[in-house]
């Protein structure tokens, strides 16, 4: 009988689905061997896509990537068993070109908008935002982030301990970043690339594609403040324009 099967035997079975996701859904019904093997491969690998900039206002770009945050927060709330399965995370924005969005009357066009150039839009997140939801996720292994860029953790680019130590997620080995590299895109600012590695200790691979990198910070205030140790590894850096 299927339901007497080794676990061993299970898996191994299981693993030939991975590329079948109906089947592994009909497979979560079979008997709790079943249900634990199919849901760990269906939970590998999780995407949060965020709005398409053509819809919405420059402005409430930001108050809506917190909201599907927040929604991915709840659902992994709800369905506690698949934060142990998850151990690749994708958070992914379509590229746009800023031309092609419509701003509302009190949304106005970036500054840094080039009306004959072009300009491509990013997603921009809280990093506290995706921290409390990497949290969740004691499997992660694998971040990618595309077309979204992130706050550092305040403004002027200082790093809290308590703010860091709270949100530390050891665990992640691997990030890569691929922001806007055509038109004028906002560049990634290094106090930015600091908080990411205060906060990804246990980081040993790290790839960033991206239009443009600013090494100063834009006031007096802002510092680059690097971790004293790090476990990284692998660093690819591809960007068009050095700030």
């Amino acid at each position: 009988m299927i339901s007497h099967l080794p676990t061993d035997i299970v898996d191994e079975v299981i693993s030939y689905l991975r590329d079948d996701a109906n089947t592994l859904r009909a497979c979560t019904l079979l008997n709790a061997d079943w249900t634990v093997a199919a849901r760990r491969l269906l939970f590998a690998s999780a995407s949060v896509h965020l709005d398409n900039p053509k819809k919405y206002g420059q402005h409430a770009l930001l108050d809506r990537a917190a909201k599907h945050l927040r929604a991915f927060a709840d659902f992994l709330d709800r369905t506690p068993y698949a934060c142990g399965f998850v151990k690749k995370l994708q958070l992914v924005s379509p590229l746009v070109d800023i031309s092609d969005v419509s701003f509302k009357d009190d949304d106005d066009p970036p500054e840094d908008s080039d009306p004959d150039n072009g300009h491509t839009v990013d997603f921009h997140v809280d990093l506290r935002d995706l921290f409390l939801v990497l949290q969740k996720l004691p499997a992660l292994h694998n971040l990618v982030v595309t077309a979204t860029l992130w706050s550092p953790l305040t403004e002027d680019g200082a790093l809290d301990p308590e703010t860091v130590s709270g949100l530390r997620c050891p665990w992640i080995k691997s990030l890569t970043i691929s922001t806007s590299t055509k038109y004028r895109p906002y560049p990634i600012k290094s106090t930015q690339v600091a908080a990411i590695l205060h906060l990804l200790p246990g980081l040993s691979e790290l790839s960033i594609t991206c239009g443009a990198i600013r090494l100063l910070g834009d006031t007096a205030r802002a510092q680059t403040i690097m971790p004293q140790e790090m476990a990284l590894r692998t660093l690819f850096l591809d960007s068009n324009e050095m700030l």
